[in-house]
This record gives structure tokens, sequence and C-alpha cells, in this order.
């Protein structure tokens, strides 16, 4: 995904709190040079359920 720091953070937490049954297992960041504020973010996620 691709944004800014807050948009990116933002959306890991709604994320987190409307489905409570996913885990942030690994998060890389990338962005093209130290003044560019936007980020280049790759999530690894893990969803439990119930069987």
């Amino acid at each position: 995904m691709r944004g800014s720091y807050p948009q990116i953070r933002a959306f890991i937490a709604d994320m987190l709190v409307t489905i409570p049954a996913v885990a942030l297992v690994d998060m890389i960041i990338k962005r093209e040079d130290i003044k560019s504020g936007r980020l280049e973010v790759r999530l690894s996620l893990n969803l439990y359920l119930n069987q």
C-alpha cells in the first residue's frame, strides 16, 4: 500500500479494531528519499478463525 505515515497508521488501527481476528505480523516500510512524505508499505497479516 502507499500513503503518508498518518494514513497508513490510521488504516492499520482501523483494521485491527474492525477485525479483531487479524494480527499484524510484519511490516516493511520504504520511501523514495528522505524528503518524501509518501511511503510504500508491505504488511504481513494473519487471520485467526474458529473451525
